[in-house]
């Protein structure tokens, strides 16, 4: 195992369970509001969108934007699940000891399925909508640090999430 990404985990995730109200927030962040956002984005940019556009053209390109954030976060998830098989690496509280784990989850940690979808969702949004795109881009990499914060990912794994996201 790399010693800098072992360092920069111990780094983050040491600072869970200092703080109730903090970890609380992380958990709610990373269980419930990570793929919540999305949807609701999703949800944003394929109805609400089109609907606000007076010219039939506009929203039609308005819809495209939309099929166009669907397939990016189904391929996404696709090749995420793909590497996740191909590499197999085990979750940090399967490899180390002292890992403060304050969500369950199964399956292979690399790369961080949460840091891949939200950080798709960013890019996507971001090359139609600036504004909304910076905000989702902050919430991805939230997202992302929350993942190593409860124990269940590496640092590179939401590195490589965020990559495999963003292309």
């Amino acid at each position: 195992m790399n010693t800098l990404n072992v360092f920069l985990f111990h780094s983050i995730n040491n600072m869970a369970g200092q703080y109730l109200w903090l970890d609380r927030g992380i958990i709610f962040l990373t269980t419930y509001l990570a793929y919540s956002v999305s949807i609701a984005v999703g949800i944003y940019v394929c109805v609400w969108v089109p609907l606000r556009k007076d010219i039939s053209v506009a929203r039609l390109f308005s819809v495209l934007h939309g099929i166009e954030l669907f397939f990016s976060v189904g391929l996404t998830a696709l090749s995420m699940k793909l590497i996740k098989v191909l590499v197999a690496e085990p979750r940090p509280f399967d490899t180390l000891s002292n890992v403060h784990q304050l969500v369950l989850e199964t399956g292979y940690a690399f790369p961080s399925g949460h840091a891949s979808i939200t950080f798709a969702v960013a890019a996507v949004v971001y090359f139609y909508h600036k504004r909304l795109g910076m905000f989702l881009y902050l919430f991805a990499v939230l997202v992302a640090l929350s993942r190593v914060y409860v124990g269940v990912h590496y640092p590179f794994d939401i590195v490589a999430g965020a990559i495999l996201g963003i292309a």
